[in-house]
């Protein structure tokens, strides 16, 4: 297509139906989208074909898989500019370096922005998705955030294994009929700690004992907005006063968790990670978000020893290495 791309009009019954149709985001299109009988709501949906590439970017690790398959996850990646856009994926490779760093894998990145999201043979051939952090809303009624949350649904009614981070968490609870909502305490930027569940110390530390687990679990954190409610059928693995839903946990019918979400954000815990938090407080300053006191207050906490390495490597553990 040329970068004026012809509209296309077209008449769904419905929503979802309409989501899955443009996943491929071939064109620019005008869709007329079935809200309800006799009425029809607009979308504008802009996704370019010269901005897709022909296969999704991988990157992989140094290591090579010893003993195990190699570990191959889907990169849902829902921020596409600005410093999270740009540290994301190096930011989550550091992460994995950290957790496995005698295992093989490779992280296969989709953009959510640009309608890219992995296929089912794609996902059959994967051990499961993450979704991370983006700078939008999970209840924004944008078109790639329904198509979002249309994907997140199908990945739930097929037990697909994933992995949701910070706006990740809230797309998920949304998705599946739980609630999000701007936190009431404003922004939250910095390292904090929340009691864990039992069910939380199992999935999210491998040695529940660790690093003094009992004063709480840490993490590190750049957040607006909070889980309010969870769906029916999920789990809160931990809450604090500023933050009602901490972590979660979403499972199949014999108990099983095939999702597991939190608020904090563990790639921010290594060094590319705090270099990328850094960028993220000093923008919030320049656009009033933050004061530049607020921003020192977090930058104080940036080196305060957390559990992201060791949460990842048990999620790593329940999601995608358990024989279930």
């Amino acid at each position: 297509l040329k970068a004026c791309s012809r509209l296309l009009l077209v008449a769904f019954p419905s929503r979802q139906a309409a989501m899955g149709s443009i996943a491929d985001g071939k064109a620019t299109a005008l869709l007329l989208l079935g809200a309800s009988a006799g009425s029809l709501v607009t979308y504008q949906l802009m996704a370019a074909a010269s901005q897709r590439p022909k296969t999704p970017k991988e990157y992989k690790s140094a290591a090579r898989a010893r003993g195990k398959p190699e570990l191959r996850l889907c990169v849902v990646n829902c921020q596409d500019d600005g410093p999270y856009g740009e540290g994301v994926m190096p930011c989550l490779c550091s992460l994995m370096e950290a957790a496995l760093p005698e295992e093989g894998w490779t992280l296969i990145e989709y953009r959510a922005k640009l309608f890219e999201l992995p296929s089912n043979e794609e996902l059959d051939a994967c051990d499961g998705v993450i979704i991370p952090g983006s700078a939008s809303s999970a209840y924004d009624d944008e078109p790639w955030i329904q198509a979002l949350l249309s994907f997140i649904r199908q990945l739930h009614s097929r037990q697909r294994r994933t992995l949701g981070i910070c706006f990740g968490h809230q797309a998920i609870a949304q998705a599946l009929g739980g609630s999000v909502i701007r936190n009431p305490h404003g922004l939250r930027a910095s390292c904090h700690s929340f009691p864990l569940s039992e069910l939380g110390r199992a999935l999210l530390l491998e040695d529940g004992r660790a690093l003094g687990v009992q004063e709480g679990m840490k993490l590190l954190y750049h957040h607006s907005d909070v889980v309010q409610t969870l769906p029916q059928g999920a789990q809160c693995l931990g809450a604090s006063a500023t933050c009602p839903v901490e972590a979660a946990a979403y499972s199949d019918g014999e108990g099983l968790s095939h999702m597991i979400t939190m608020q904090g954000h563990p790639e921010f815990d290594i060094f590319k990670g705090r270099a990328c938090l850094e960028k993220i407080l000093q923008k919030d300053v320049r656009e009033g978000k933050l004061t530049e006191d607020g921003a020192e207050g977090c930058r104080g906490t940036l080196l305060d020893p957390t559990h992201s390495v060791e949460a990842l490597r048990s999620v790593v553990k329940h999601l995608w290495r358990s024989p279930g």
